[in-house]
């Protein structure tokens, strides 16, 4: 059986195509899992950003608040599974064929920086072929990564600022003690003469035929239907009104993200602002969920403290050796 040799192997990466066209926060995503491409100094690096990556809460953002903490958990995973698997199994395919080799070197310390064991081994078992699958396999986690950016900041725009502050179906005072259907106070702190009776849209009867119709009256005018349920009529045509808008959101934050990336050309500056500043979120978007009486000067303390730790974390991990 015939293998090619190490210089080979990178120089027909290098040949066929530029590194630069793939994006090198993706590569680095990948690399955090793939031990071989990473020198002994920076893997305790590597392994805090695997821990502060935003790609694990962006998912997340998109899930209902009724999903609570298991769809969270659930979302996470699955976008932390993807580059797991394919890191592990490009570091361990490049230690088999180094071990094939009698452990002689595929490649230099310089093709290792530059994050071509990653391609190593699809191209010494696939030759050509291996490379364009590395390359679509790349080219997929860019556009989701992309697309999980733009649908978390336009969720939290739409949930959070749109009808939240701008749109909101009814201004209320207190949100939180009252009920936004009726207005009557909620809880056990409620007298029984003014307290909420209102009950959940999938015990409503009303509910169902409001449903049923809508199906079956799906290809008229949007405007020539109403709910007929008196409970949650107005809010579920409320609901349909503002979520015309999540198409001119998201559009607004594309809009928004290209500047970015023409303005920070260094991807590694990029990185560490978006791995301190953005993934304090996690816990704080865990607290809000399961602690339903967090304070806003809790929570925004706790992010900011969180942020400023990860921060000072990276700086003593990255410059340790420069301080002894």
């Amino acid at each position: 059986m015939c293998h090619k040799s190490s210089n080979e192997v990178g120089n027909t990466f290098i040949r066929q195509i530029d590194g630069r066209i793939v994006t090198d926060g993706l590569i680095n995503i990948i690399r955090k899992f793939n031990a071989s491409a990473l020198p002994p100094d920076r893997r305790p690096c590597h392994a805090v950003q695997v821990l502060l990556d935003p790609a694990l809460w962006e998912t997340a953002i998109n899930l209902p608040p009724n999903h609570g903490v298991l769809g969270l958990l659930l979302a996470t995973s699955m976008a932390f599974c993807i580059p797991t698997a394919l890191g592990v199994v490009c570091g361990l395919g490049f230690q088999a064929l180094e071990s094939a080799f009698f452990n002689a070197a595929l490649l230099n310390e310089t093709q290792k920086a530059s994050g071509l064991v990653l391609f190593s081994t699809p191209i010494h078992l696939l030759d050509k072929s291996g490379l364009w699958v590395m390359f679509i396999i790349i080219l997929l986690l860019l556009v989701t990564s992309c697309m999980f950016s733009i649908v978390g900041a336009s969720s939290i725009l739409y949930h959070d600022v749109l009808a939240t502050y701008i749109k909101p179906f009814k201004r209320q005072a207190e949100r939180t003690k009252t009920c936004l259907l009726c207005g009557k106070r909620r809880g056990h702190l409620a007298s029984q003469r003014n307290i909420c009776r209102c009950r959940s849209m999938l015990e409503c009867e009303a509910c169902h035929t409001d449903t049923w119709l809508m199906e079956e009256c799906r290809n008229r005018p949007a405007t020539t239907l109403t709910y007929g349920c008196q409970i949650h009529g107005a809010f579920r045509a409320y609901t349909d009104e503002i979520s015309k808008s999540v198409l001119k959101i998201s559009f607004t934050v594309m809009a928004g993200m290209i500047p970015i990336f023409i303005i920070l050309p260094d991807v590694g500056v990029a990185n560490i602002l978006c791995f301190g500043i953005c993934a304090p979120f996690v816990g704080c978007l865990c607290l809000s969920i399961v602690w339903t009486r967090l304070s806003r000067v809790a929570l925004l303390t706790g992010y900011f403290v969180s942020a400023a730790g990860s921060l000072a974390l990276w700086f003593a991990i990255e410059y340790a050796s420069l301080l002894v």
